[in-house]
């Protein structure tokens, strides 16, 4: 068996669905992080690895998404209602829950990431990374009560709303620098965090000698692994989408 290596690309935020005083006048905003790399001049973080090389991508998954994937709806399709409350995910959510409160962050890292394929759908599930259609599908009351799992056990250091904390407030909406302060980039470049796709097994892990700090995670540093087709990185999004961000 021979994993293939991957690492992810942040792309910016759709503007439209962001609140419009969160961004300060002296910062890239996300709708020209977003411009950028749809084809501007420079980009807001180089791609350190080929998206087209994920399983089951789009025929053309080095193009950045042309659109955001949209904010769920209030009404859930039926297959996401019953896969979110399916024995599985009570057991999982079990699981999480204690590996948190016991601050056992590499094993709740491993749990989130079985958990939101587990609620996203079951070809999320069998390919171990989200389709983009179960995606847009993803209840956010289910983002959100994992965002508060994390937040509760690590005084809100961790989880997605830290993530889109730090993406706002410290990294000013600089995808380069966001990535430093979270520390999956060391402050040359280089990507101290990856991960790469087992094909046995079907799931990503982390590549050999670059795994998250799991002893003392900085502020936004975890969870870490959680992996979307076509290589692009939706989790801010998602936290804007799920009103998990508020301006100070």
């Amino acid at each position: 068996m021979k994993a293939h290596r991957f690492f992810f690309i942040l792309i910016g935020i759709i503007g439209s669905i962001c609140v419009s005083s969160i961004a300060a006048p002296s910062y890239q905003s996300t709708s020209s992080i977003l411009a950028q790399s749809l084809g501007g001049s420079s980009s807001p973080a180089s791609p350190p690895i080929s998206p087209s090389q994920i399983p089951s991508a789009s025929p053309n998954p080095s193009e950045p998404a042309k659109e955001a994937s949209p904010a769920p709806s209030e009404g859930a399709s039926p297959s996401v209602v019953e896969t979110s409350g399916t024995p599985e995910v009570a057991t999982l959510y079990s699981q999480l829950g204690e590996a948190l409160t016991a601050k056992r962050w590499e094993d709740a890292d491993r749990i989130t990431y079985e958990l939101m394929l587990e609620i996203s759908g079951s070809k999320s599930k069998t390919q171990g990374f989200f389709d983009s259609l179960e995606w847009q599908k993803f209840p956010c009351e289910q983002f959100k009560k994992i965002d508060e799992l994390w937040g509760k056990a690590s005084d809100n250091e961790l989880g997605f709303s830290a993530q889109i904390k730090v993406f706002r407030e410290d990294a000013g909406e600089r995808a380069d620098d966001y990535y430093k302060k979270i520390e999956w980039k060391s402050n040359d470049g280089a990507w101290t965090v990856s991960w790469e796709y087992d094909q046995t097994a079907k799931r990503y892990k982390y590549t050999d000698g670059k795994t998250p700090n799991f002893t003392n995670p900085p502020a936004g540093h975890l969870p870490a692994l959680l992996v979307w087709n076509r290589g692009v990185d939706y989790r801010l999004q998602k936290s804007i989408a799920c009103d998990l961000y508020l301006t100070p």
